[in-house]
């Protein structure tokens, strides 16, 4: 399932990119730190109050991968600014 939303949002900010959409890449960049925002909170609760510490690693996986893809909008932002 994650693995499904990655490929979507990579190919979301692709298609802002190649189509010089800076709106649709700050709805990205907007969504993409709401998103951000619930898995800290929800690693918080994993760690903190479940002890949950496999599903923990799973969120870290998760906030790695959306720390890469806000590199590759301010890339993409970047280009379009060529």
């Amino acid at each position: 399932d994650f693995l499904m939303a990655q490929m979507e949002w990579r190919e979301a900010v692709v298609e802002a990119q190649q189509a010089r959409d800076a709106a649709a890449l700050a709805q990205l960049e907007a969504r993409l730190l709401r998103e951000t925002r619930e898995l800290e909170v929800q690693l918080a609760v994993k760690i903190g109050t479940e002890k949950d510490y496999a599903a923990a690693a799973g969120s870290v996986r998760k906030l790695r991968f959306m720390e890469k893809l806000a590199e590759e909008i301010h890339a993409a932002y970047d280009a379009i600014d060529l």
